[in-house]
This record gives structure tokens, sequence and C-alpha cells, in this order.
């Protein structure tokens, strides 16, 4: 089974729980619950919800989760008001990551493009093969500038890539991740490696910041299980470098913080 993650403060976190594969019966739908502050309330999802939760994600006011299952690629939404959840959008192609900005902006990667949130409705581009996409972080500076980043691999487990966003001068329009190999930073970065190249050597994993200036990608190459394998990157606001001051490490799966000096 598996399971996510989400909380918008001490008194507001809300958690999935999922069963994939054998031994699954009454476990065939995935489950979802709320503390607030004092108890936890299980919440079921509506009918249309797929095997499990994919991503949760949200702001005070706004969570939603992005659910998959044959033909049920949905993201479902959270009432406050009801405490229940109901579906909100049907997405083009199964969603890989869901990241909030606000309770008013947010933004997905789904197999072939990505979409926003403008706090009442979602909007979808397509764009490229995101089918290799594992996790999304973004935030704006202090001059209102979007920061927006996915990470995962070009395909079939190629190494670790991250793209950033570009919003469109048009604020009514969808921006773009710029293409397959249009990425901002990967590992191996050998021009061989650029969309093809060696195929089951590692991927990113996870991505979180605490500025703009203060960005971290994390993922393996090699097996995930071997002493070595695990990477972490940082970005500084100019370039991107692998931190090895822990040493060697196993791979790693998901980074979160809660300040430059607590990663």
């Amino acid at each position: 089974g598996q399971g996510r993650i989400h909380g918008n403060g001490p008194d507001d976190i809300f958690v999935s729980a999922s069963c994939t594969g054998d031994g699954c019966t009454g476990f065939e739908t995935p489950h979802l619950a709320h503390f607030d502050g004092l108890t936890w309330n299980e919440q079921p999802p509506p009918p249309e919800t797929g095997s499990y939760i994919r991503s949760i994600s949200g702001a005070p006011g706004e969570v939603q989760a992005a659910t998959y299952g044959p033909g049920n690629d949905i993201i479902i939404r959270y009432d406050d008001s009801s405490e229940q959840w109901s579906h909100l959008f049907t997405t083009p192609a199964n969603t890989k990551a869901l990241t909030f900005l606000s309770a008013a902006e947010a933004y997905y990667t789904t197999c072939w493009g990505h979409g926003r949130w403008d706090g009442g409705a979602w909007e979808y581009k397509g764009e490229f093969d995101f089918c290799d996409i594992s996790d999304i972080w973004g935030t704006r500076d202090g001059a209102g500038d979007l920061h927006l980043y996915t990470v995962g691999n070009n395909n079939f487990s190629n190494g670790i890539r991250v793209w950033k966003y570009t919003e469109d001068a048009n604020p009514t329009l969808l921006g773009t991740f710029g293409s397959k190999c249009g990425f901002v930073f990967g590992d191996p970065d050998d021009g061989s490696y650029i969309c093809n190249g060696v195929q089951a050597i590692g991927t990113a994993s996870g991505v979180w910041g605490s500025a703009a200036d203060d960005v971290y990608v994390i993922g393996r190459l090699g097996p995930g299980a071997d002493t070595g394998s695990g990477r972490i990157y940082r970005y500084d606001g100019a370039s991107w470098q692998r931190l090895t001051e822990i040493g060697d490490i196993p791979g790693v799966q998901d980074v979160r913080g809660t300040g430059s000096h607590d990663v």
C-alpha cells in the first residue's frame, strides 16, 4: 500500500491510505482522513475515485487530491463546511503531481501536459510527455515572479531531470515547462544522456524549497537500496550543486522542510 500526507497547520492535516496489488480485498478504494487538532475523522472519497491517491495539496480553505485508476484520473476537493470530498475535475491523463502556492493558485503535471488552478477552475495545456514525473513545487518571490519546478526523468529512468516553468507574458494564458529535453538541470549531464542514453539508472523523486534561491531536489542514481545511490541537490538562485556533506546514502524518496535551516 501507499499513503500521502498534507498539512495546513497543526489542526488541519489530511492523510490517505491506498492498497494496490494482492491482498487488497476490502480496500479496493482509497481511504481519506482529516485531523482537526483533536480527533481524526475518516471521510470516504467520491465513488468516481480511482484505486489510489497520488497527491494531496492545498492551502487553508482549499485542499484537493489527485486520484488515479482505470478511467478515473480525477481531482477531488474537500469542503470544510460539509467535511466531505467531491469530484471536481477530470484530467485528460493521469495526474502525476499537484502543488498549491495559495488557495487561488495551484499547478499539476499530468502524463501529457500541465494544469493551472485560478481559485475557481482548472485549465489544462497539452505539452509533452510528463509520464515520468514524480513531484512539483513552486513559490512566488518578493517581486511576484513565479518559480515552479517539476522533477523526474525523460523516460525509462534515464537519470535525474528538473524542469522550470516559464509564465506566459499574457497572464490569462498558460505558460510552459519547455520541452522534454528542455530541462534546467540533469544528472548525468553528459550530452549523450539528453532525452535518451542509458536506461534504468535513476530518477528524481522529490522537490521542495524554502525560497526561490533555496530549492532542493532528491532522487537516486543506481539501485535505490545501494549505499551511495542517493542524491541531494540544491539550487542557490544561480546554479545547481550536489550536496555531499552527509556522505553516501541510499536512494531518497521525498524532501520537505520549514525553512532554509530545517530541511
